[in-house]
């Protein structure tokens, strides 16, 4: 699979733009998630707290893999740092990462790729296809989404304001075609 190439492939610097991908599902957990990015990219799993994961070291860079909820990640930090051994504390945890994981999306943050490696990705797509990950039609509450971060071949006021209205006017047309409810 190829992606269509801007027609901008530089940034400022003359290095080749980047794009970060961030693609949000339900139906694979998070230790699922890491596994299948290690046997895709190679790295190692770094367990920051029990919703979230960095996979560090692969092929492509650093992923991350997480339960898409500030609060709980909040609540993690907290009981790691000053709380540890609380029953109170780990059974309301438990309590609010069952409701989440009902309407919470897991997300995979990947690193900023060059346009012309995006197709790498793909395997990935595939792998957690086949490992039955769910997107917004699965169920009625889920609205994911797939974050797609450019990088301006500039920061000049003109570059990102052009920017800025090109998609203000395809904002109608990508809302229609792309049937987001």
């Amino acid at each position: 699979m190829s992606f269509k190439q801007p027609e901008i492939a530089k940034n400022a610097n003359g290095e080749p733009r980047k794009v970060g991908l961030e693609l949000e599902f339900s139906g694979v957990d998070i230790e699922r998630a890491a596994q299948i990015i290690t046997s895709l990219y190679g790295g190692r799993v770094e367990k920051e707290n029990r919703f979230e994961m960095k996979i560090a070291d692969t092929e492509l860079d650093d992923f991350r893999v997480e339960l898409d909820a500030r609060l709980l990640k909040k609540m993690a930090n907290k009981s790691q740092v000053s709380l540890e051994g609380s029953f109170i504390l780990k059974s309301v945890e438990g309590a609010v990462e069952k409701l989440a994981k009902t309407v919470v999306p897991f997300e995979i943050v990947m690193p900023p790729l060059e346009t012309k490696k995006l197709h790498w990705l793909e395997a990935l797509r595939e792998a957690l296809q086949k490992n039955r990950a769910e997107g917004t039609e699965s169920s009625l509450v889920n609205a994911f989404g797939m974050h797609i971060n450019i990088e301006s071949p500039d920061l000049e006021t003109t570059t990102l304001l052009k920017y800025l209205k090109a998609f203000l006017i395809a904002y109608p047309w990508l809302l229609e075609k792309l049937n987001i409810d």
